[in-house]
């Protein structure tokens, strides 16, 4: 953010429901307009589309992937 946060949304689709998908266009768009949105204070945004193979560990928190994951970025203080 212009606030020097690091700010993570998950996109991810319902198990019951598969008309809940949203393109990266409509996305960007949700990002510039939405007034809920724009209160982040967004500077930029940076995609990483790994589908149902997406998993993350946020501190202590694990959000699992769906699928094995092949390939594995890592963030973290120097």
């Amino acid at each position: 953010s212009k606030n020097g946060e690091v700010i993570v949304i998950v996109l991810k689709p319902s198990l019951l429901q598969s008309k809940n998908i949203i393109s990266l266009f409509e996305f960007a768009n949700l990002l510039k307009d939405a007034s809920g949105l724009q209160e982040l204070n967004l500077h930029s945004v940076l995609n990483l589309d790994g589908g149902v193979s997406t998993g993350m560990i946020i501190g202590q928190s694990y959000y699992p992937e769906m699928e094995r994951v092949q390939n594995v970025v890592m963030v973290s203080k120097k």
